[in-house]
């Protein structure tokens, strides 16, 4: 007995320690398991069954549990910093909170996270009422973003701006400040930089020119591709005002306008309202605008207001601002007499009157000029009680007076301007321009600086009154970033709206306008008083390459009498390939030609390039122009506008923008009122409307005279006009 007790003894002490070494190594892996568990719920956020886990789980395990959540907390924050929205993040932590665990970590990004909510909230509400101008409500919101997190950069930004904005208008109005001099033809000025609307690489820009280095910014503001324009660019404090008109079919007018805000550094380009303006200038606190639709008026700086100074349904011009009201001119639509007014803030009174008169206050005396007939016009300095004729003849334009020097164009042998300049102290012509030549023209004058400033085909020069070219300026390069960054923040015209589901036509004062489902033709009647002429100028829009067709009728046929569908008709030479330009025996073109192809392109071609025959014809052609003038290549005018001498006559021509987009202008025919067009003042017109080609149909006997027949039978009937047998129309299929 006592050796089997011996015995099991033994068997204890041998196996105890086996048994103790076995049920450690169990319990350590069940530990780690557990554990494990424990983390892999965390992660996937299954915080019920993980809260489950950590209530039964011992005091060691707990201990353990609690050393993950503090790391899995860390893990949230991080991901909380990274969630897609304030929200996002929000959701997050308040998952690992509501289930029970707690972190102070955690519970303080919470706090963060809800007042960066709730500043958000105010924030965009902010945003709101400053977006609609309501600028008193949105600061205040600002202000309260900041309260919540003082951080908010963009909150101080918005505060930033509208308090330099304010504070620029306070200071206008404390030192009478304009935008720019109330001179015409002024360039704003600011800070030894001159500030000018320039047009180049297919888009309109801002140009700033330091009028000592001569160093060159270019802001680009739009392409140019809905006819964009830029004008009446005004300085205030650290910011350029300006006008941006471009072309809308679906306006009464034709046109869209809007003020717009950019920073003198070129940065924030805003759009500030929609308009209808021709003129604007700043003074002291306000803007002065002319509105087609309602007269002279009066704005506040962030045009919440407008009061209106002068109603009327006549066109003002010539405004000029000075310290005790605005100088200003109707141009009467029903009657060739202008008359020049003063407004002394309450009431208009009328100082002068003639026939097309233009009428400038200065303090040593008046400028006045007006027609002697229907194509010259007389050019006065009056100085009572004196009245010295500056000029008598075909003037052009009157751009200013620079130190006591007018500085003024007349009308060259190609209808081109020429400057020439005059004093009135001694009444000395010290500058005239050659009429044979077609070279400068002034784009403006900076008062503060003396320069005038010349565009020509180089660019940009600098000259003085004595007009020696004192800088010739270099033109940077487009910024294509900029440009498309600022192309966001213009309200643009949506071209797929021209088109109507079906065939449709609107009529306005002067401006008629055809749809369909694949064209839009947008015809305006416009009087160039600067060459006495009446024009019509037609765009056209269309998904249709096939849309420009030809015909021939009699001589004493209207258009329409060769089809009576045809909605756009225009006269012209040679639409249509024929033997005379080509030279059988070479297989070579035999004079110069613009052809029209199957991809809605228009090409030249010159006979002296030798180009062959069948290289012209592979090109799908549907319409060869031959007979005329090739105007415009490459948007660049060409030395073929100046064959004629300059001879004005009734013209046709058809230029090309981009496929798809074209450009018709037709002239009136001379008369004792209306002076008719020369190639030359043709091809400024197409280069005026952006476009890349143009040509001119008629040759020694073929005018046009003829447009859609609406227009036709209101505007430009006239037993005396000659009807010819070729035309160009479109009509709907």
């Amino acid at each position: 007995m006592k050796k089997i007790i011996v015995i099991l003894l033994i068997i204890v002490i041998i196996a105890l320690p086996i048994y103790l070494v076995y049920s450690n190594q169990s319990t350590e892996d069940d530990f780690y398991t557990q554990l494990n568990d424990f983390n892999i719920l965390l992660k996937e956020q299954q915080y019920e069954q993980a809260k489950g886990m950590y209530s039964n789980a011992s005091n060691t395990l707990k201990a353990n549990y609690n050393i993950s959540l503090e790391e899995h907390a860390g893990n949230l924050i991080t991901e909380a910093k990274k969630a897609g929205s304030t929200q996002a993040a929000l959701d997050l932590l308040y998952a690992y909170t509501e289930i029970g665990f707690t972190s102070s970590s955690i519970e303080s990004e919470i706090t963060h996270y809800e007042a960066l909510l709730q500043s958000n909230y105010i924030f965009q509400k902010g945003l709101d009422f400053y977006n609609n101008q309501d600028y008193e409500n949105a600061i205040d919101c600002f202000k309260d973003v900041l309260e919540y997190d003082e951080n908010y950069s963009t909150a101080q930004e918005y505060i930033n701006t509208y308090q330099s904005y304010n504070l620029a208008w306070r200071q206008a109005k404390d030192e009478n400040l304009y935008g720019r001099s109330p001179e015409p033809n002024s360039v704003a000025f600011k800070s030894n930089n001159m500030y000018i609307p320039y047009e180049f690489d297919n888009s309109v820009a801002i140009l700033k020119i330091n009028s000592s280095t001569y160093s060159i910014l270019s802001f680009p503001i739009a392409s140019s591709k809905n006819e964009s324009r830029i004008s009446n660019i005004n300085i205030v404090g650290d910011y350029i005002f300006f006008l941006l008109e471009q072309r809308n079919h679906n306006t009464e007018s034709g046109t869209q306008t809007g003020v717009y805000r950019i920073s003198i550094n070129g940065e924030n380009l805003t759009k500030i309202t929609d308009c209808d303006y021709t003129y604007l200038i700043t003074y002291q606190d306000k803007f002065y605008a002319v509105s087609p639709s309602k007269g002279l008026i009066a704005a506040d700086n962030y045009f919440t207001s407008e009061e209106v100074l002068v109603e009327t349904e006549d066109d003002i011009i010539d405004v000029h601002m000075v310290d005790d009201g605005i100088y200003y001119t109707i141009d009467q639509k029903d009657s060739d007499i202008n008359i020049h007014y003063f407004y002394n803030g309450e009431t208009s009174e009328a100082i002068d009157e003639d026939v097309n008169m233009h009428y400038y206050d200065y303090e040593q005396g008046k400028i006045i000029y007006y027609d002697i007939n229907a194509v010259h016009e007389y050019f006065y300095y009056y100085k009572s009680p004196n009245k010295n004729q500056i000029f008598a003849g075909d003037m052009y334009k009157f751009y200013g007076m620079l130190n006591n020097n007018l500085i003024f164009t007349y009308t060259g042998d190609y209808q081109q301007e020429c400057i020439r300049v005059k004093s009135i102290d001694t009444y000395i012509t010290s500058y005239k321009a050659d009429q044979r030549e077609i070279s400068y023209v002034p784009m403006g004058i900076c008062y503060e600086t003396g320069y005038i400033l010349l565009k020509s085909e180089d660019g940009i020069s600098l000259t003085k009154e004595n007009m020696r070219i004192e800088q010739n300026l270099t033109l940077p390069h487009l910024n294509s970033s900029v440009l498309s960054e600022n192309q966001k923040n213009i309200t643009e015209v949506d071209t797929e709206s021209y088109y109507s589901t079906q065939a449709q036509t609107k009529e306005y004062e002067n401006r008629w306008v055809y749809s369909d489902e694949n064209i839009n033709i947008s015809t305006e009647k416009v009087y160039l008083e600067e060459l006495e002429s009446t024009v019509y100028i037609s765009h056209v829009y269309t998904k249709d390459f096939l849309w420009l067709k030809s015909n021939e009728i009699s001589r004493l046929q209207k258009p329409s009498d060769a089809d009576e569908d045809m909605a756009w008709s225009m006269a012209g030479s040679a639409y249509n390939a024929k033997p005379e330009f080509i030279n059988e025996d070479r297989g070579i073109l035999s004079q110069d030609v613009c052809i029209y192809n199957v991809d809605g392109m228009m090409i030249a071609y010159r006979a002296s390039n030798v180009i062959p025959a069948e290289k012209v014809l592979a090109a799908e052609v549907l319409h060869v122009f031959s007979g005329g003038t090739i105007l415009l290549e490459n948007y660049s005018i060409t030395n073929d506008c100046q064959k004629d001498g300059g001879k004005t006559d009734g013209r046709s021509a058809i230029g090309m923008v981009e496929p798809g987009h074209y450009v018709v202008i037709v002239s009136e025919k001379p008369t004792n009122k209306n002076k008719g067009l020369s190639l030359y003042s043709m091809a400024r017109l197409f280069e005026e409307e952006k476009c890349q080609s143009a040509y001119c149909f008629d040759n020694d006997y073929l005018y046009a005279d003829a447009f859609s027949e609406n227009i036709y039978e209101k505007l430009i009937k006239n037993e005396d006009l000659r009807r010819y047998n070729q035309i160009l129309f479109y009509k709907k299929d």
